[in-house]
């Protein structure tokens, strides 16, 4: 029986297991179920499931470690969860970095519901629109001190001029900066939190 895996828009992928041009294993998953492909039921040591937070693709990877504990991780689960629109927003961490996505669909679904679009369909409809449309990086923070625990902030500039990750001001522990930065998350005031320009020219 292939391992089943459902992403956040609902679609459930399956195990297989092939081989590569050298003869190697290789791990996939796929939508479809496939009775001429083999079926792995567990996951193979030393990988780890992973799905793309940018549109929910499902892989199979080799275990990466991570720098960020669960615990500090929990502080920004925690400060997102507190959001009106939570559901407009997800987290992955990558080594370093713990980065905050925002969907892309999240103004649009708002206005229409605020309009009366939406009209009798299901109260979950925004978030199910959300959920399956392309998610944004807008936010991260990196750890920059191991010992201490310290981090700082950077958030998005989306000016075609520069495209590029901006330090924000203030550094230290993560549940501080996770308090300050993420309410102003889906607010004007967030694209006007003036860089850190002494963070960026360090960076």
């Amino acid at each position: 029986m292939s391992l089943p895996y459902t992403n956040r828009t609902g679609k459930t992928y399956f195990l297989y297991q092939g081989v590569t041009r050298t003869g190697k294993p290789r791990y996939y998953f796929s939508g479809q179920k496939k009775a001429e492909a083999e079926q792995i039921s567990t996951i193979p040591e030393g990988f780890e499931i992973y799905e793309r937070p940018e549109n929910g693709q499902v892989f199979l990877r080799k275990a990466i470690p991570g720098l960020i504990t669960e615990s500090e991780q929990q502080y920004i689960v925690s400060a997102l969860a507190a959001l009106k629109e939570s559901f407009r927003y997800l987290m992955d961490c990558h080594q370093q970095y713990a980065t905050v996505f925002e969907s892309s669909a999240g103004d649009t679904a708002r206005e229409m519901k605020e309009a009366g679009w939406l009209g009798n369909l299901k109260p979950d409809y925004m978030e199910k629109m959300v959920r399956n449309s392309r998610f944004m990086p807008v936010l991260r923070f990196e750890l920059v001190d191991d010992t201490k625990r310290q981090f700082h902030a950077q958030r998005f500039c989306f000016l075609g001029s520069i495209e590029d990750w901006i330090s924000l001001k203030g550094s230290g522990d993560l549940s501080a900066l996770a308090s300050q930065y993420i309410p102003l998350l889906g607010t004007d005031a967030f694209y006007e939190v003036p860089g850190d320009q002494a963070n960026k020219e360090l960076s």
